[in-house]
């Protein structure tokens, strides 16, 4: 039965990491994801691995590593979408791997550590960063890692506190401060609050702090030569810290904002994470046991005997009570402790796998699977046309359903295979049909198809955030030129092509002046389906969308 279990979740958690590898051909979309392309690309074709630029200016707004990681694909492989997503893929895998071990030293338990990989693939919140790659994705890795080295350390061989201090500090040149931020709260509130002042003295802090400091001192010296004192203050202050009260990044106190963001990200196991919560405070002391509970292992958690520590409690619900009081708010604050709700859960979670028993306590856990049964129902209905791909990934999916139920497999199948083929239907047949409505690729190739010389393309009208033009092109965007440089350039080159919108075509013979014209070269329907509408979402009115890029041809009268 054991090994009938491990193969299950094994099986599983391929089934999800195909989900995942099949976005590596869907293009990257504005704004962050396709930026973060564009400034890697500029890197690779500016041979300059030290200075980052956006669209040929500084870039401050994000550390170095990521960029690193993704040129280095990017060298390998050459500039596309697909290497862009490699990077990202391979950081989940190393993220899978390291809540796995992290959970076999909480719990001595490969099964429950199967399960907390598993779990980590099947939540929104993990398949959002990576189907749109971003640099909160490689920090949760280096968190993950962090808390990893630090059980090895004290477990193991304390010269694994080595590694800790060192991802540490690949962290804060990854997203900041908050890689070190986040393991105080954990590491050093858990410490705190045992008083296990002799683990401190174990964690040889004062090499760590030279380790983890190298990486950081190195940025802020590169930030020092581009932009003064301000880029070393941005980094380390400004854009962290300074976003918990400075007025710039004010939106207004929302104390629920981070905790219902961080809901929808975890949806599937949320009302099991309340559900433990609770049972934990319903605990009954006298007969040492959990309600509807009779595993041992923990008993022995809450009793403190196991894991000797509160790290994953104090990096779950302590970390989410803190960043709840700050002023700016952003999605991805949220996602920086999942990996922590994921080990917290998996214990419960496995402990109802193990009774197999559907009743009262465990039907909402079904709610979310019927839900994801429901869409995809509703896929070929309203969001895309039936199609014989559809019609497969049913059939394997139902096929699983059917093993894992002759095996008695109940709770297991009912909880993840809606969930998993979800996304495979979401990566292989929905999201490539909607990024049909960001042509960057298509003109992108057009545009070096017939300019193949050329470093910039010209642009009316198209936003600054748009950089999937810029990566899919390969050359900068103009947005500003005067009539005057217009006709100089048309002169010169004879003729040149441009970007525009619908708003801007019919006002574009008046920007252009009395000398030059133009002729549309492509046009396709376009949207910002980085926000999408509801009504996006629906085959029979997202063909109605009205606004169009054009590709035009720019020549003297």
């Amino acid at each position: 039965m054991i090994k009938l279990n491990k193969n299950i979740y094994v099986l599983l958690i391929v089934v999800f990491l195909l989900a995942y590898i099949c976005t590596l051909p869907i293009d990257l979309i504005d704004i962050d994801t396709a930026q973060f392309g564009e400034v890697t690309r500029e890197m690779i074709r500016n041979n300059d691995f030290l200075h980052l630029k956006d669209n040929g200016k500084k870039f401050l707004d994000k550390p170095i590593l990521t960029f690193w990681t993704i040129s280095i694909f990017f060298k390998l492989f050459g500039i596309s979408n697909i290497t862009y997503r490699i990077p990202a893929i391979l950081m989940l895998c190393i993220s899978i791997w390291g809540i796995y071990k992290l959970s076999i030293l909480k719990f001595n338990n490969k099964e429950i550590a199967l399960l907390s990989a598993l779990i980590y693939l099947s939540i929104p919140g993990t398949y959002t960063f990576v189907l749109n790659p971003s640099i909160d994705i490689y920090l949760n890795t280096y968190l993950i890692l962090i808390h990893l080295f630090y059980y090895y350390g004290f477990k193991k061989n304390r010269n694994y506190f080595y590694l800790m201090y060192l991802f540490m500090g690949m962290g804060l040149i990854t997203k900041g401060p908050i890689s070190l931020v986040i393991p105080c709260i954990s590491i050093g509130g858990d410490i705190l609050f045992r008083r296990d002042w002799k683990r401190i003295l174990d964690m040889r802090i004062i090499p760590g702090i030279l380790i983890t400091s190298i990486l950081p001192l190195f940025w802020s010296y590169i930030l020092y030569q581009d932009f003064g004192d301000f880029g070393p203050y941005f980094y380390l202050y400004q854009q962290s810290f300074g976003r918990f009260y400075m007025k710039r990044y004010n939106q207004g106190w929302n104390p629920l904002y981070f905790s219902l963001t961080f809901s929808w990200m975890f949806l599937p196991f949320i009302i099991l994470l309340v559900q433990y919560v609770v049972t934990i405070f319903r605990f009954n002391k006298a007969e040492f046991r959990l309600v509807n509970i009779n595993k041992n292992y923990i008993s022995n958690k809450l009793k403190n005997s196991k894991s000797g520590d509160y790290v994953i409690e104090f990096w779950l619900f302590l970390y989410l009570l803190l960043i709840s009081f700050s002023n700016y708010r952003m999605p991805q604050y949220s996602f920086w402790n999942i990996p922590s709700a994921v080990i917290f859960i998996a214990p419960y979670l496995y402990s109802i796998i193990e009774n197999n028993t559907i009743n009262r306590n465990t039907i909402l856990l079904f709610i979310p699977s019927f839900l994801s049964v429901l869409f995809i129902i509703l896929i070929p209905i309203f969001i895309v046309n039936l199609s014989l791909t559809y019609i497969i990934i049913l059939f394997i999916f139902v096929f699983l359903f059917i093993i894992l139920i002759r095996y008695k497999k109940y709770i297991v199948s009912m909880i993840f295979l809606p969930l998993g083929c979800t996304f495979i239907m979401t990566s292989i047949i929905i999201y490539p049909e909607l990024v049909e409505f960001q042509p960057s690729s298509k003109l992108g190739t057009t545009i070096k198809n017939m300019e193949p010389d050329k470093e910039s393309i010209l642009s009316f009208g198209i936003p600054r955030s748009k950089r999937s033009y810029e990566f899919y092109s390969d050359r900068l965007m103009v947005f500003e030129l005067s009539t005057q440089n217009l006709e100089k350039l048309i002169l010169k080159d004879k003729q040149r092509l441009a970007l525009t919108t619908d708003e801007f075509l019919f006002v574009l013979p008046t920007i252009l002046g009395e000398n030059l014209n133009f002729k549309i070269i492509e046009s396709y329907p376009v949207y910002k389906i980085a926000t999408p509408k509801i009504d996006f979402f629906s085959k029979y009115k997202r063909n109605k969308i009205k606004n169009r890029v054009f590709l035009i041809q720019l020549h003297c009268k």
